[in-house]
């Protein structure tokens, strides 16, 4: 069980604090749904699992996605200057 998140970047690039918008719409578990353009922040990560993205969804809730299939469903959002 991963009780620590001290990585603030992943080797892929994105960086905590990192907004990202759902490209198109998720189907999860229960009939619950998240629309396309949903904006997701990203959460420091696991050491022991570098390539698993932890993210905050819109609901407050924390959810994971490998870093494999990231750039399929999201797109990072430009910084605000």
């Amino acid at each position: 069980m991963v009780t620590a998140y001290p990585l603030d970047l992943y080797p892929c690039g994105l960086r905590t604090g990192d907004r990202v918008r759902l490209r198109k719409k998720l189907l999860m578990d229960r009939g619950r749904v998240h629309k396309a353009g949903e904006v997701w922040t990203v959460l420091a990560g696991a050491a022991e699992e570098p390539n698993l993205i932890q993210l905050l969804r819109p609901d407050g809730n924390r959810h994971h996605w490998p870093d494999d299939t990231f750039a399929h469903m999201f797109e990072l959002l430009p910084h605000s200057a």
